[in-house]
């Protein structure tokens, strides 16, 4: 009933719109406003071109820039992303989540410095945001800095004890830097909330294995291998 709901929802929202751009075609509010309403549907082909007119209409309109940006990070289109949320920023550099869609986008390409510096100007402005210390706690992660990453991951979960990602990060973290223990504790907290998610199990064995409790570690792998035997796979070369 919920979805049914929730979809009528949209396609109202959508053909609310879609009448508002018949009646005025040359206001660059509706057609944003319309190619929101497809972005919330999926409908991101559609969404793109209700952004761009927006933007032929009105090239100040800083919104439509980043909902572009948006679209294409979805699309995997990450320097494209990047420069549309580049554009968003040239005409409001106080627009955060303009600086956070190009600090994704800089992290998808590889580019962890400047994505971390993005992140990082992003919390000046939004410093009880959990996404964020998430995002910093991954480039810290990567390049080795196992202190500040470990902070980071800590004080996202304090600001939102029911988001995923950190569990998952933390466990991945902690088996890493030799404490399976702690790395069990985090990943049965991200599969309570991420029920038979495939990498928190891969993860949670290997954490369970390294602390010794193999016959715990042999009923989930029975469980991972029914979801993803190429993952189950894998844990025949991990030591």
């Amino acid at each position: 009933v919920l979805t049914y709901q929730r979809n009528v929802l949209w396609q109202t929202k959508v053909s609310l719109w879609e009448d508002a751009v018949r009646k005025a075609p040359q206001k660059a509010r509706v057609h944003n406003n319309l190619g929101k309403a497809y972005l919330e549907k999926g409908r991101l082909r559609e969404a793109e071109s209700e952004f761009l007119k927006t933007i032929s209409l009105d090239l100040s309109h800083v919104s439509a820039y980043n909902n572009l940006s948006s679209i294409y990070l979805k699309l995997g289109l990450y320097a494209k992303a990047a420069e549309y949320a580049s554009l968003a920023l040239a005409l409001d550099p106080t627009f955060v989540n303009a600086r956070i869609n190009l600090g994704s986008a800089y992290g998808y390409m590889g580019r962890d410095r400047e994505a971390l510096q993005e992140f990082l100007e992003a919390l000046k402005y939004m410093p009880e945001n959990p996404g964020l210390y998430n995002n910093i706690g991954v480039i810290y992660a990567k390049s080795g800095q196992f202190d500040r990453a470990e902070t980071y991951f800590l004080r996202a979960l304090s600001l939102k004890p029911d988001y995923p990602d950190p569990y998952l990060n933390l466990g991945i973290f902690y088996i890493k830097n030799g404490k399976p223990q702690q790395a069990v504790r985090y990943l049965r907290n991200f599969l309570q909330l991420r029920p038979n998610h495939p990498s928190g199990l891969y993860h949670l064995i290997v954490a369970l294995r390294k602390a010794g409790s193999s016959e715990e570690a042999e009923r989930y792998y029975l469980v991972l291998r029914s979801i993803s035997p190429q993952m189950a796979e894998k844990l025949n070369t991990v030591q």
